[in-house]
């Protein structure tokens, strides 16, 4: 009875010990127009965006990015419509530098539809494609 009270406890302690030493992951939660999202940490990213407004007949595209350090940042950004259910570019547009950030800004005469902005971001060897809210015009 005393080896098997040994053997019981033994397990315990080994059981007590696994659960203790297990690495816990914890992932951020965000509400993004009321939905939750998942925020993922990058390396050399710290804020990146992409957005779009329309007035009138003139779409205007912007997107910035910061980086961690100074380093060499690209930007591809696209303005695309939604035809025939799927996204097609209309216009692209690049721009790149060396530092810690960048922004690109450009405006775009458009008809009727629902479009959005794409935009890649190179920063070091790291990338990143955001997309933009749609908006009807």
């Amino acid at each position: 009875m005393y080896q098997r009270m040994k053997m019981l406890l033994g397990g315990l302690i080994l059981s007590t010990g696994l659960v203790v030493a297990t690495p816990v992951s914890y992932a951020a939660e965000t509400q993004v127009n009321g939905k939750e999202d998942i925020e993922l940490a990058y390396v050399n990213v710290s804020k990146c965006d992409c957005n779009l407004s329309i007035s009138g007949k003139e779409a205007t595209c912007k997107s910035s990015v910061n980086s961690k350090s100074s380093q060499s940042i690209k930007v591809t950004m696209k303005l695309q419509k939604y035809l025939s259910g799927e996204w097609k570019t209309l216009k692209e547009w690049t721009g790149s530098t060396t530092g810690k950030t960048y922004s690109l800004s450009k405006n775009y005469t458009i008809a009727t539809g629902t479009y959005r902005v794409r935009t890649t971001f190179k920063v070091g060897n790291e990338t990143v494609t955001k997309n933009s809210s749609s908006v009807k015009r």
